[in-house]
């Protein structure tokens, strides 16, 4: 296991109470164990009562204080200690971003983690860390626009396992729009989906093989989620509605044949006031995603079929659809 990969809250004790020391190990340490025999080391005592104490200030309560003990762990960042980090392959900055994961671990694991640190026990350490591994990984991905944002955590589970990407390295861009190619990737990417043996690409003239999204679209062609305007066009570059996502998705379930309840549906739909709004073609699949739960509506009497959707919505819609599966 590589370090950096899993600096988190339960390692907050080691990477970071463990001070330079842990730091000068280096990613050469290459696992949990590694970086907690060196944390065992003498020479560190004080350092890490200054880290417990901060831990204690932020932690030790019924709210805890993350964004409180990142700044507080920040300034305890000296130059000299940075300059270390960086040296040994580590960005300091990336390993507080990381301490996130403490939003995500139950209070009973915070206590936990207290007492293990309290008693600088590095095995309890370990075994708290390991737990949370995978999640780590996740929360490893974040972008810097989507703090405090309401799909936040979506974002961060579907980037962490390969679904969704950002703009760039550090930005997600929550409120631009989803064309239609980059919407039949996140699909086909979530529900490794494989191309059929034998199966028949259609004519597209404006999906070509060297264009990013030409498996993409053929794979989702193949399995019958996606279709094209006419038989030469597919629009990929095209802003994607809600009723074109929910069309896909609901395809993708293979929902064509779900029986509903005709009293249910009505009750559903008639709150919204757009409802005589959504296309024809689309009728049918948005009555069964109302009633799935795979998409709400835009305001509590607006189901907005025609609009184009956010990319935040984008990949909340895809985590449902997963759920779903």
């Amino acid at each position: 296991m590589n370090i950096k990969r899993i600096v988190s809250a339960a390692l907050v004790g080691v990477m970071i109470s463990g001070g330079a020391m842990a730091y000068a190990a280096g990613p050469q340490m290459g696992s949990i164990q590694g970086a907690i025999n060196e944390a065992k080391k003498e020479g560190n005592a004080q350092y890490r009562e200054t880290i417990r104490e901060t831990f204690r200030l932020y932690m030790d309560k019924e709210n805890p204080d993350v964004e409180g003990l990142q700044n507080a762990v920040r300034l305890q960042l000296t130059e000299q200690l940075r300059n270390m980090a960086i040296e040994a392959g580590y960005d300091p900055d990336e390993i507080v971003a990381q301490l996130v994961i403490l939003k995500a671990m139950t209070g009973e694991d915070v206590d936990a983690l207290m007492e293990a640190m309290e008693a600088e026990d590095y095995d309890a350490i370990r075994d708290i860390a390991l737990k949370y591994y995978e999640l780590s990984k996740q929360m490893n991905y974040r972008f810097k626009d989507m703090n405090n944002h309401w799909a936040e955590n979506t974002v961060a589970k579907l980037a962490g396992g390969g679904i969704i990407s950002g703009r760039d390295d550090v930005t997600y861009d929550p409120e631009g729009t989803v064309t239609r190619a980059e919407f039949v990737a996140l699909l086909v990417r979530g529900l490794e989906m494989t191309m059929p043996e034998g199966a028949k690409s259609p004519d597209f003239t404006d999906v070509a093989k060297g264009d990013w999204h030409y498996a993409y679209v053929m794979t989702a062609y193949a399995n019958g989620i996606v279709e094209g305007l006419d038989a030469d066009t597919f629009n990929p570059d095209g802003k994607i509605t809600r009723e074109q996502m929910v069309k896909m998705m609901v395809d993708a379930l293979k929902l064509q044949d779900m029986d509903m309840d005709q009293d249910q549906i009505r009750d559903r739909t008639q709150i919204y006031k757009d409802w005589d709004t959504v296309s024809e073609w689309a009728r049918e699949r948005m009555e069964k995603a109302l009633m799935l739960g795979l998409i709400k509506g835009k305001q509590a009497d607006r189901i907005a079929p025609a609009e184009t959707a956010t990319r935040a919505e984008a990949a909340t819609i895809v985590e449902r659809l997963l759920e779903a599966q």
